[in-house]
């Protein structure tokens, strides 16, 4: 945006103090999920607020008197010369500060579905809108980019997931009736944002002193602690356009490709007043060209819709809901009439369509045009981490954190021994005496007594070592042990040796001395920790990191079980079928 425009810019920073539900209206009724920028409407209802509250009004319902006649009210906030445009992701490390401001990924953007190469280490991009490319393509899931040079950077904002539940406003916590589960997917605190509002020069000066400093509160669920940010950065630039560089849109000639891109949702109608999502009839109008002077090219244009509504907080009511197209659609069209660079000026500063003092419609023209246009470009996935640290955890919030990391990681034990337990099992001698369901019930006493006291040094552990060396000076039950066979993944063990492996119990002899001794249990212990070892469970980021792990206490826990469960499924005759 130029100096010979009518619009004057204000440029402004938002930190997240919380967690922001800027939600849509998709999703399940119980559930929340944020998208991934602060909307100008939402932007837009918090600076009225504070509009309010300097001019002595306490509330939001005191807008009534001044929409009733108060003209300055309705030019600073429904004016058809205000733009409220959406604040998207900055960042303010960039060596060119203008291109700061993240803008949304254009679905023409697309990758080689065969690329297996991390996203990290960058992949090959194609930019469809350029050129038909002759290659199986796929989107990418990031929501924005950054862009310097010939690269560009991929990334979705960070989110914070949190459960809430209903609770009775009486008894101070959930009942029958009152206990609905809500799961809220926020936009994460410490996040900056940046936004713009586009205003007559005679309105600046003034929107600049109520914005500096500003705290404000948006979106969902602000009794819940959500929705708080502030304003630490208000500026006025010379000269602006989106796209963050110093060049304007050149005239476009008659017969040559005119390029469009939304950097925000659009909402159009057709001449009959119906929502549409083809672009045509509203650039026409706008850039004051015949009916049909623009002929799209299909192949390269790329456009994906979704519903829009919304809420009005005055009336209580929401808002219609209408189709409308995402911002990241491309659109290129062949001329036939002579575009002049001023009209394209105009189109970019006024945007096409409904609801634009909101930030819907705004646009770009031959973006990129000289960028790429016959080959790839490399493109990075990045994560980005909150400006802000999350306070460290209490004493007892972080031993409630460790405890529900233990529980994951025990369940994900359960699972795995379940997985084992069903393939192991005891196999059935033929032609000789079967290992008798008595012996077993006696060594599962044995065992029980071990998990019910759950310490690796036990007195109890000393009297399985005392059952097992007992077994082998009974020749019946010495006997009936041997031939027990354990089928484990194809190998058949004796199942007293089976058992002693399992639980890490070392045969003694006098030719070993303590060093040697203390190597074989060392190694065993290890084998059976690695058994029984899975991925650690980590909750959290920063400063609020807890990790739960397999030690040596848990992996006996569930060696006992494991060996426990085979047996109690060999008395039960479960898995003993006789191999033909």
């Amino acid at each position: 945006m130029s100096s010979h425009d009518s619009f004057s810019v204000i440029r402004y920073t938002i930190e997240l103090q919380s967690p922001v539900l800027a939600t849509d209206i998709m999703g399940e009724p119980n559930s929340a999920v944020s998208l991934p920028y602060l909307s100008g409407s939402l932007l837009r209802g918090a600076l009225i607020e504070r509009y309010l509250q300097n001019a002595g009004r306490r509330s939001s319902a005191d807008a009534t008197k001044l929409d009733a006649g108060d003209d300055k009210t309705r030019r600073l906030f429904f004016g058809d010369r205000m733009r409220f445009l959406n604040a998207y992701p900055f960042n303010p490390n960039l060596r060119n500060k203008e291109k700061g401001r993240a803008l949304p990924k254009p679905s023409a953007w697309r990758k080689r579905k065969d690329d297996f190469r991390s996203s990290e280490d960058g992949r090959e991009t194609y930019d469809f809108s350029r050129k038909a490319f002759d290659i199986r393509n796929e989107s990418t899931d990031c929501a924005f980019f950054w862009r310097e040079e010939q690269d560009a950077a991929l990334f979705s904002p960070p989110r914070r997931l949190n459960v809430h539940t209903q609770r009775d406003s009486h008894k101070g916590r959930s009942t029958k009736d009152s206990g609905a589960i809500y799961r809220y997917e926020a936009l994460a605190a410490g996040m900056l944002f940046q936004a713009l509002i586009l205003t007559t020069p005679d309105q600046s000066e003034e929107i600049v002193e109520w914005l500096k400093g500003a705290t404000l509160w948006i979106g969902r669920a602000r009794r819940a602690g959500y929705g708080k940010v502030v304003i630490n950065k208000v500026e006025q630039p010379d000269y602006w356009r989106e796209s963050g560089t110093d060049d304007s849109p050149a005239t476009v000639e008659a017969g040559r490709e005119l390029h469009i891109a939304f950097t925000s949702d659009v909402l159009l109608r057709d001449g009959n007043g119906q929502a549409t999502l083809d672009p045509r009839g509203a650039l026409e109008t706008a850039l004051d060209l015949p009916t049909e002077s623009l002929t799209l090219l299909p192949g390269r244009s790329w456009a994906e819709s979704k519903i829009v509504g919304g809420f009005n907080r005055k009336w209580g009511l929401p808002l219609p809901q209408t189709v409308a197209l995402t911002s990241g659609s491309v659109f290129v069209y062949q001329t036939t009439m002579p575009i002049g660079w001023e009209k394209l000026v105009g189109l970019e500063s006024e945007g096409i369509g409904e609801r634009r003092n909101e930030g819907f419609g705004r646009v770009l023209v031959d973006w990129m045009k000289d960028k790429n246009k016959d080959e790839a470009f490399t493109s990075y996935e990045i994560k980005l981490s909150p400006k802000s640290e999350l306070a460290a955890l209490s004493t007892d919030e972080r031993k409630q954190a460790q405890t529900m990391a233990e529980r994951i990681l025990r369940r994900r034990l359960d699972e795995k021994l379940r997985v084992e337990v069903n393939h192991t099992r005891l196999e059935k001698p033929l032609h000789k005496i079967p290992l008798h369901k008595t012996q077993l019930a006696r060594l599962r006493v044995v065992l029980r007594g071990i998990q019910a006291k759950r310490k690796p040094g036990d007195p109890d552990i000393k009297r399985l070592k005392q059952y097992l060396a007992d077994i082998q000076q009974r020749r019946s039950a010495r006997e009936q042990f041997e031939r027990a066979r354990v089928n484990e993944s194809g190998a058949f063990p004796k199942l007293l040796d089976w058992v002693k492996a399992h639980l890490a119990i070392l045969d003694k002899s006098p030719e070993d001395d303590e060093k040697e001794l203390d190597r074989k249990e060392r190694e065993l212990s290890e084998k059976m920790i690695a058994k029984w070892s899975i991925a650690a469970i980590t909750l959290g980021e920063g400063a609020i990191v807890v990790t739960a792990t397999v030690n040596e206490k848990i992996a006996i826990e569930y060696a006992l079980r494991f060996v426990d469960q085979v047996l109690y499924r060999a008395s039960k005759g479960q898995g003993n079928e006789e191999r033909k």
